[in-house]
């Protein structure tokens, strides 16, 4: 079952998406699903990659790995900080046992992790390892950044929506300049695991095949990046044909995943054999229709417009300055 989260307002369908992109928009949930779920899957592609090139850790897994030690043990707050089980983290990450205690095992052998006997594991002290976090952190909140200016050039500017409104404070912190890149970080990591908490069941909570299927997606989706098509396909109700899309080689994939040809072609011949891909005309590969419109994805693509609704009201009630976006635009 795809974890959902609770009490976010439903609204009725009505729609306003505003030229000057400055005027309130008004969204029910279901009116932004598809696009808010293509925004998603080339956030979390583009993650996992920069994940996966980390030259300390080399591996989408033992990134994550990483990530959710400190998460899970608060690191950095030392008056809080206290070890946790690999036991605990792997059920968590919804991975085997011995594949997380080989991530573990690495990360306390390479410094970044320290272990407490009988209690658990903590991220290190060093200077390093803060280190590590940080680049790892900064690099999910530049990607998360990406994805919002991407909206805004799409005419979708949730901060300014009554979903996001509802969530918020009535009087959200100001602007603070100083810490706008913590703020995305903070922010973009909680929603990152979210993410994987909603998807990777799908395939067998295989972290490497979640991956190289949203690339499908991502690519599939490049022919709905002007605005017009984007919104013609941005509700839940609005399913583009496959012919639509544009297909996914595997060459296209494997250097936007960043993984080797032939393991990008084993995790595609999986998904073929599942159903969850097909071939399209000789050109590639596609996530058919009839898979994007399966209760279980469709399931999950409310609960990513949900945790993605709620991640965009803690970065207005924590202060972030969302017109940084449009200014960043301006000076590309």
């Amino acid at each position: 079952m795809v974890q959902q989260p609770n009490h976010l307002p439903a609204h009725r369908h009505v729609l306003n998406v505003s030229e000057s992109n400055v005027q309130h928009q008004i969204y029910s949930l279901e009116s932004v699903q598809r696009l808010t779920a293509r925004l998603l899957m080339q956030y979390v592609v583009d993650t996992f990659t920069r994940l996966g090139a980390d030259p300390f850790t080399s591996d989408i897994k033992r990134s994550i790995a990483f990530l959710a030690i400190a998460l899970g043990t608060r690191a950095g707050s030392r008056s809080s900080e206290h070890p946790l089980r690999v036991s605990a983290l792997a059920a968590s990450l919804m991975m085997p046992d011995q594949t997380m205690r080989r991530q573990v095992e690495y990360l306390v052998r390479s410094g970044a992790c320290i272990q407490v006997p009988g209690a658990g594991v903590l991220i290190s002290p060093t200077i390093e390892a803060r280190a590590l976090l940080k680049r790892l952190c900064d690099g999910i909140g530049v990607t998360f950044e990406k994805l919002l200016r991407e909206a805004r050039a799409l005419g979708y500017v949730p901060e300014q929506s009554k979903l996001v409104l509802r969530l918020s404070k009535y009087h959200p912190a100001p602007a603070n300049t100083n810490n706008q890149r913590e703020i995305l970080a903070s922010v973009s990591c909680e929603l990152l695991f979210h993410i994987l908490e909603t998807v990777v069941g799908f395939h067998d909570n295989n972290i490497e095949r979640a991956h190289v299927f949203h690339a499908v997606i991502a690519i599939n989706s490049r022919t709905f990046k002007d605005k017009t098509t984007a919104w013609r396909y941005a509700s839940a109700a609005s399913s583009p044909s496959d012919e639509t899309r544009q297909p996914a080689t595997i060459q296209e994939l494997s250097e936007l995943t960043d993984f080797p040809f032939e393991t990008t072609r084993r995790h595609i011949n999986t998904l073929l054999r599942e159903g969850k891909c097909i071939r399209v005309r000789r050109k590639g590969v596609v996530v058919p229709s009839a898979m994007l419109n399966s209760p279980e994805v469709l399931e999950a693509g409310r609960a990513l417009t949900r945790w993605f609704i709620r991640a965009v009201a803690r970065l207005r009630d924590e202060g972030f300055d969302f017109d940084r976006l449009a200014r960043n635009s301006t000076s590309r």
